[in-house]
């Protein structure tokens, strides 16, 4: 259950004490110790059921669950369990993943409003460790940004790592990139891809990003309210870019695309995985497509659904995926939400009055 779950039953536990104890003194003038007894008895029983039994969680959740594939990218089977869990985080979202020599590091977006980029540490990609600290956050970013969100990891070789993470000062997102010689401690903090002042599509976020003949291809977000595009920019040194031009052929005129994730295929062409969802103002059922691409800018959209909101934690929709290759194929990470939760009426009659 997460930390915030419990702290609120804690809560109630603790007013119900003082409800019942309040209760006792005015109805008894002289309580009898087996009184006392039953009501810690019923307390501690309150807990128990609380704590350990009843899991439901009170507020929506995001969590990173993961799929596996044997090889052709198309069809996916989810694997049992959650990836990563809340804990003390609000929400866990963004999840991309690098092998290391002795496992994997998965760089996650975590916390509350002024949470973060952090991390987790596995040796089989299935149980992850989470790893002290922040990796980036508010604090150590420029003192005008207010937010940090999804990122792309690069490691060049042993002991250079780059990462591309989006932020923003409240007004406008923009992505940014910091440097590493172990992939836990960042420095160098330096803007990466701004927009116009005069242009609609102010706000850029959710790098992805392809190297291969000495090209980098970053792919992410362009967009202004609830009106998103999904753009690309080239570079030969990872650092200074070219000018952003549009993927085409992604969009769709029922549907809301976002969070870009591209990967080579093994004919030198590329594979977009992005979540979808058929209303702008509503996150409900989203799912991930796919299309692929020759050049980088002219996309052609896969037939079917690449993986689809099911029954568990993933219910109401999922996004932001990450593939690496394993063994027997391929493992995507994905964030799924909501799952069942105490206030789901109510949040899905917030969306759902959103979409009127």
């Amino acid at each position: 259950m997460p930390i915030r779950d419990k702290k609120i039953w804690y809560s109630v536990a603790i007013l119900e004490i003082l409800a019942v104890s309040i209760s006792i003194f005015f109805t008894f003038s002289n309580p009898s110790l087996i009184l006392f007894l039953l009501f810690f008895f019923f307390i501690a029983l309150l807990v128990i059921v609380s704590l350990h039994l009843f899991k439901l969680p009170i507020f929506p959740y995001d969590r990173i669950l993961s799929a596996v594939s044997t090889g052709d990218l198309s069809n996916w089977e989810k694997e049992s369990g959650i990836r990563i869990d809340i804990a003390e985080n609000y929400q866990v979202y963004y999840p991309k993943v690098v092998s290391l020599d002795d496992g994997w590091r998965m760089y996650y977006r975590g916390g509350g409003k002024r949470g973060g980029i952090v991390s987790a540490f596995s040796r089989d990609g299935l149980k992850w460790n989470p790893e002290p600290g922040f990796r980036v956050n508010v604090e150590c970013c420029a003192n005008s940004i207010v937010r940090v969100e999804g990122c792309e990891v690069i490691k060049n070789c042993e002991n250079s790592w780059r990462l591309y993470y989006s932020a923003t000062d409240g007004n406008r997102w923009r992505i940014y990139l910091c440097h590493s010689n172990d992939g836990l401690y960042w420095d160098n903090h330096s803007l990466c891809i701004n927009t116009p002042n005069n242009d609609e599509y102010q706000g850029v976020k959710a790098p992805s990003i392809v190297y291969s003949n000495g090209i980098w291809k970053m792919f992410f977000m362009r967009f202004f309210k609830s009106n998103i595009r999904i753009y690309t920019s080239f570079s030969t040194d990872g650092i200074s870019w070219s000018k952003m031009s549009e993927c085409v052929g992604i969009c769709s005129p029922l549907a809301w695309v976002r969070n870009p994730f591209v990967i080579s295929n093994p004919d030198g062409t590329l594979r977009m995985f992005f979540s979808e969802r058929e209303y702008s103002s509503d996150p409900l059922n989203a799912k991930i497509m796919s299309a692929v691409s020759s050049d980088g800018i002219h996309w052609h959209r896969e037939e079917g659904v690449r993986i689809a909101s099911g029954t568990g934690y993933d219910r109401h929709g999922i996004f932001n995926v990450d593939i690496v290759p394993i063994e027997t194929g391929y493992r995507m990470y994905y964030t799924g939400y909501w799952g069942r939760h105490l206030l789901e009426p109510l949040t899905l009659r917030y969306y759902r009055k959103r979409r009127e």
